[in-house]
């Protein structure tokens, strides 16, 4: 790397990671520029939290994640019984649809407001790494058909981009997400409560289609918004905006597909066999 973009990544590390982003000479860093510029980035009033910083903390946790969802856990339950953890589920259930109420996006302006608000952005990452243990559950459970592909990119990806935005200090466009998300999961994780209480305490829901509905309205919606730096100047990091639309147009489509497998040509089959046997 040249010494004028040496010490332009050093400059926006340390004064506004996010304004690297968008420069121009951006595009002409080599592949090893361009990951030495990366471990470089992040915003300095948060860098030595926990989890913030090298990438290297937070993809070690999706790695663990990942080997313990589909290879540890599942060998370490070989042979054994599940494991009856119901109030526990309950629980966990329970405290995530209550901390989904809490959030907000963040500032990297240098203004005393700005504090506070990486303070709830940083507990923001800390959820994402808390959602993961439901997954675990699955697993101790005996439930592996749960943790299909799907399940575990959204959770991988949810905690690497929010994770990304957070250690760089982005904001503006940004702050939609944690208020649609945490929306979505108060409604969500309500649901998975109620479904984990015993049968005859449980009540009729009915309702469960309509999570997925609002999980895709949501994807559908931030995709619209974050694509919107793309075609104006809101002085927001293209490269990141990008990341934002791409993702959320892949969570629209993985879940349309789901949604329509469960449900929609579920329920067809069902019509056409109750329709055979009539004849």
């Amino acid at each position: 790397m040249s010494s004028a973009n040496m010490s332009k990544v050093s400059s926006a590390a340390i004064i506004m990671p996010s304004a690297l982003l968008s420069e121009a000479s951006f595009a002409d860093m080599t592949a090893r520029e361009l990951w030495n510029a990366f471990l470089q980035m992040g915003d300095s009033r948060i860098t030595h939290w926990t989890l913030m910083g090298s990438p290297f903390k937070v993809l070690s946790v999706i790695g663990a994640y990942l080997i313990f969802s589909k290879k540890l856990g599942p060998w370490m339950m070989r042979g054994r019984p599940p494991f009856n953890i119901r109030p526990l589920v309950i629980t966990y259930n329970v405290f995530m649809s209550r901390y989904s109420l809490i959030c907000a996006g963040n500032d990297s302006a240098t203004n005393p407001y700005a504090q506070p608000m990486f303070d709830h952005a940083w507990w923001y990452v800390i959820l994402k790494v808390g959602e993961l243990l439901d997954t675990v559950f699955f697993v101790l459970m005996k439930k592996e058909t749960h943790i299909s592909f799907l399940h575990l990119l959204h959770h991988s990806l949810a905690l690497w981009t929010v994770w990304l935005d957070v250690n760089l200090g982005i904001t503006g466009q940004t702050a939609l997400f944690p208020i649609l998300n945490c929306s979505v999961h108060v409604v969500m994780y309500t649901y998975y409560g109620l479904s984990a209480l015993p049968k005859e305490m449980r009540p009729n829901l009915w309702w469960k289609k309509y999570v997925t509905q609002f999980q895709i309205a949501q994807f559908l919606l931030l995709m619209l918004h974050g694509s919107v730096p793309l075609f104006y100047d809101c002085q927001f990091p293209p490269l990141m905006a990008s990341l934002m639309t791409f993702e959320a147009g892949l969570f629209t489509y993985l879940f349309s597909d789901f949604y329509v497998k469960t449900y929609l040509k579920t329920h067809t089959q069902y019509s056409d066999s109750k329709l055979s046997k009539t004849e």
